[in-house]
């Protein structure tokens, strides 16, 4: 991971997540669990995941179009200590939720690079930024 946000996501959420998803997977192994529950537990998962990919994407294509419309704008960005991270996939749930943390890496990036040139407002940079935060 290149941004600084996303190593606090990691922090902050991932591993109890990731923890608490395993739980709701493991759940289905016993007898008494209200199967039927779980279920909607895990659709209301999937939806969630797909509304914040959802807002990643149109995010990302705005910041696109920001950056073609100023041909000199440097789209790379180059971070001077990405962090490799060894985390646990206890659930599929769960690694959906790190391939959705991968794509929120991508934006901060390149979020962070449109404000520091320009493309963004300070209050859109930092108002998008929480947006996919929270």
């Amino acid at each position: 991971l290149a941004s600084q946000e996303s190593r606090r996501l990691i922090r902050r959420d991932y591993l109890s997540l990731s923890k608490m998803l395993h739980t709701l997977t493991r759940a289905r192994e016993y007898k008494g669990i209200d199967h039927p529950a779980l279920n909607r537990i895990e659709e209301q998962i999937d939806a969630k995941i797909s509304a914040v990919r959802e807002l990643i994407t149109t995010r990302l294509l705005d910041l696109a179009k920001r950056f073609n419309a100023k041909p000199d704008a440097i789209v790379e960005v180059i971070h001077a200590r990405p962090t490799v991270y060894e985390a646990p996939i206890a659930s599929p749930h769960a690694n959906a939720y790190l391939d959705l943390l991968f794509e929120a890496d991508n934006f901060f990036s390149r979020a962070k690079a449109a404000w520091l040139q320009g493309l963004t407002k300070p209050q859109d940079h930092h108002g998008r930024m929480r947006e996919i935060k929270n």
